[in-house]
């Protein structure tokens, strides 16, 4: 059975190969802007490694689909301890489950401040990489810490959006007009994403899953029906 949802890079390769891409662009923007070596535009492809495409269901199993299906992370359905919907738990949950990969934004916001003290004419990819980085981050953290605050997260993203299409237009050039709108679609698609769906903290064998799904309620029926279908 295939599933519509969503699994976060949290953990195993899906997580190193974010990590890579990220730091990797990041560190390769510094070098450029040292040494004037141009090789930070090749990490960005590694994201494709990283990114959820769904995820299968079967009677044994529950499949985590990551980079165009090559990468799996399979969690027996017996080895499930325990399943809970975010939304519904005080914030900074995923801060604490996931401390790995809320330090690496943390990173990565430290490296765009960083870049937004250097003199844009002589870092333009640092100049569009910090408020990408920033205004991402921003609307990712509020995300994932306050699903469920509305008004403040569509509030964020607009500010981000901002930041992220301005800021480079004036340091820069009308040249990073089309792709700050094209990053800005897609914070606005994962502002829609993710306020229309619930997180999932999915923990099996002492390892922690976030997962996003349309309605919490639903998967963890859809769970139980399987499960009680396989049982003797």
């Amino acid at each position: 059975m295939r599933l519509k949802l969503s699994a976060f890079p949290v953990r195993g390769a899906p997580l190193f190969f974010l990590a890579v891409s990220l730091i990797g662009g990041a560190l390769g923007v510094l070098i450029q802007a040292a040494k004037g070596e141009n090789f930070a535009w090749v990490f960005p492809y590694l994201l494709v490694f990283s990114a959820p495409l769904g995820a299968e269901l079967n009677g044994k199993e529950l499949v985590l689909l990551h980079g165009f299906g090559l990468i799996r992370e399979r969690i027996p359905l017996d080895s499930i301890e325990e399943v809970s919907i975010l939304s519904r738990l005080e914030h900074g949950t995923v801060a604490r489950h996931f401390r790995a990969y809320a330090a690496l934004w943390v990173l990565l916001v430290a490296f765009a401040v960083v870049y937004l003290l250097l003199p844009g004419e002589k870092n333009p990819i640092g100049a569009y990489f910090a408020p990408l980085v920033i205004s991402m981050y921003t609307v990712l953290f509020l995300i994932l810490m306050l699903p469920r605050k509305r008004r403040i997260v569509y509030l964020s993203a607009f500010i981000a959006l901002a930041f992220l299409v301005l800021y480079p237009l004036v340091f820069i050039g009308p040249e990073t007009l089309l792709p700050g709108v094209v990053f800005g679609f897609f914070i606005l698609w994962a502002v829609r994403t993710f306020q229309s769906e619930e997180l999932i903290l999915l923990v099996a064998d002492g390892k922690s899953y976030l997962l996003a799904y349309r309605d919490g309620n639903e998967f963890l029926n859809l769970l139980r029906r399987v499960a009680n279908a396989q049982a003797p």
